[in-house]
């Protein structure tokens, strides 16, 4: 037998059209919100610039909150850093930007003592979001890493992780 229902209770597609319509009306609402609350600060050139231990230490020291750096670190010697530097030249070319280069063996050409600190500083602050190794780009705000892309990547790949923080417009 078929229960029957009151002219005054709404129906259930009624009901799912109004939490259609709330979720659409959200959905800009929570894309601003998921927002980064940072501005990401390229360099004036295209390509990479080799940074020095000092460069390097003054992101590890910076509180801005409001203000994003991209860092690529790897080696000259790393196969996989080989491999997957002409596909970041080829993204940045592509898109006009200048990106910060960490390169461990300039830095420890430098200053073993300051890279090797560096270095640790690094490892300590990426406790939840180092899987180690390079290559790697880390994406640092106010000293803290807040997120990283590692291993080799392709063009789409480098692309979705700086439009995912607001890199790319």
């Amino acid at each position: 037998m078929r229960k029957k229902t009151s002219k005054n209770q709404p129906s259930r597609m009624l009901i799912i059209a109004i939490f259609a319509v709330v979720l659409i009306a959200l959905v800009p609402i929570i894309t601003h919100l998921m927002r980064p609350n940072f501005d990401v600060e390229w360099l004036p050139t295209t390509g990479t610039q080799i940074l020095t231990n000092a460069e390097m230490d003054a992101i590890l020291n910076d509180d801005r909150r409001d203000v994003g750096v991209f860092v690529y670190i790897g080696m000259a010697g790393c196969p996989a850093c080989v491999q997957f530097e002409p596909t970041l030249h080829t993204t940045l070319a592509e898109h006009g930007l200048g990106l910060r280069h960490f390169q461990i063996e300039d830095a420890r050409a430098e200053n073993e003592e300051v890279a090797g600190e560096i270095l640790a500083t690094i490892s300590r602050r990426a406790r939840r979001t180092w899987e180690g190794g390079v290559p790697v780009i880390k994406l640092f705000v106010g000293g803290e890493i807040v997120d990283y892309l590692v291993g080799i990547q392709s063009q789409a790949d480098i692309t979705r992780f700086f439009e995912r923080h607001g890199g790319l417009e």
